[in-house]
Formats: structure tokens, sequence, C-alpha cells
């Protein structure tokens, strides 16, 4: 999976066109915004299960790829999501549209790439 840090110039363009809209419906989803402010893991089950299109719409958004040609199988889809969520580039992208997530670990210690901020 391409990490957002790494998708450059045009190629960036393109991507945040295909990912504006499914980030846009699962931010905007107040259900998700409370479920991730008490714990990522039961966020991104209630994403997926609430918001399957748009899940699929960004990880073949991120990939490059129209969502009609993208296939992901069963054991792939929560090592794409746990390496989208372990991102710290992915992570301010998601604080940018306006959810406080910097507190929150997903994943073992040994794979979180984010600190806790200093109180």
């Amino acid at each position: 999976m391409r990490k957002l840090s790494e998708i450059k110039n045009e190629d960036a363009l393109d991507v945040l066109v295909n990912i504006l809209d499914p980030v846009t419906e699962i931010f905007t989803d107040k259900k998700f915004e409370t479920e991730w402010k008490k714990d990522v893991k039961g966020a991104i089950k209630y994403v997926i299960g609430a918001h399957k299109k748009a899940v699929i719409e960004l990880l073949a958004g991120i990939e490059g790829v129209p969502v009609n040609e993208f296939e992901i199988s069963l054991i792939q889809i929560p090592m794409r999501l746990f390496d989208l969520f372990n991102d710290a580039d992915t992570l301010d992208f998601f604080e940018s549209q306006g959810l406080k997530i910097s507190d929150i670990s997903f994943g073992s210690a040994m794979g979180n790439t984010r600190e806790t901020e200093t109180k």
C-alpha cells in the first residue's frame, strides 16, 4: 500500500480527488467520530460495517486504481487498514479533517508510529 507521503505532484492531485468523497463521508459521520474517541478498533469496525463502499473507494484511491478494477482480499484488508492508521502522514491528514487522534494508538506499541502529545 502506498503511503500518503509517497504520493507526489499530479499523482497526488489524482489521489486527492479520488479519496475526497469517501474521506468526507466517513469523517462527517458523527457516530464514527464518537467511536474514534472511545476506541480506534471500534471505529474501524464501525466504518467497515457502515461505510463499506467508502472504505473500498478510499483504499482504491490511495492505490491509484479505479474502484471497479480494485480487488482486495480478506487477509489484505486488515493489513492495509493497519498500515493506513499507523502512517504519521495519514494521521496528520485525518487530524486536519477535525479529528483529535494524537492520543490514540492502533495496534501494538511496537507498531505505533505516533507519540502521545505532552500535556
